[in-house]
């Protein structure tokens, strides 16, 4: 099944320690209702040797049209800071997997997704985002922007 349209999504994280993250996701829009969770742990942080390395794991709901889907989402994660003259950048890369189950039938969509979180020094505290997702297997492809807004200093220089 095809979603086209546009959603608008609210993602809320909560740092646990330097390698965690708890994050929760409300949104509506094309789909009509989701919410979820994700667990994000990065073991192997950004050095100037290595990009930093970890995972992504959690559910999300979902009420589309008429149906109720559950996904269970598993997403391979590597990051690398770049610092340029003015600002800095935090480039990611992606390969989301996982299963959907809707209408009794289960998927198993698999994307590839790259983005880049830009920070200017002098507003620590925003930050945007862009991020384009290609479908794989069963999924959707996509393109997302977004404005991000650290409410306290502890996440602003976070690995």
């Amino acid at each position: 099944d095809r979603y086209d349209g546009a959603n608008l999504n609210g993602r809320f994280d909560a740092g646990i320690n330097e390698e965690s993250t708890l994050r929760t996701i409300i949104g509506f829009g094309q789909v009509n209702f989701q919410a979820g969770a994700m667990y994000k742990y990065i073991p192997f942080p950004d050095t100037p040797n290595q990009p930093a390395i970890g995972i992504e794991a959690g559910a999300i709901y979902a009420r589309v049209q008429n149906s109720s889907e559950l996904d269970l989402r598993i997403h391979p994660l590597v990051s690398k800071k770049v610092q340029l003259e003015d600002f800095k950048l935090n480039v990611y890369g992606s390969i989301p997997f996982g299963a959907t189950f809707r209408d009794g039938n289960t998927y198993y969509p698999i994307q590839l997704a790259a983005g880049t979180e830009w920070k200017i020094p002098q507003h620590e505290q925003f930050s945007l985002m862009a991020e384009l997702g290609i479908n794989v297997n069963a999924a959707f492809g996509y393109v997302s922007f977004a404005g991000v807004y650290y409410f306290d200093d502890s996440n602003i220089h976070r690995q």
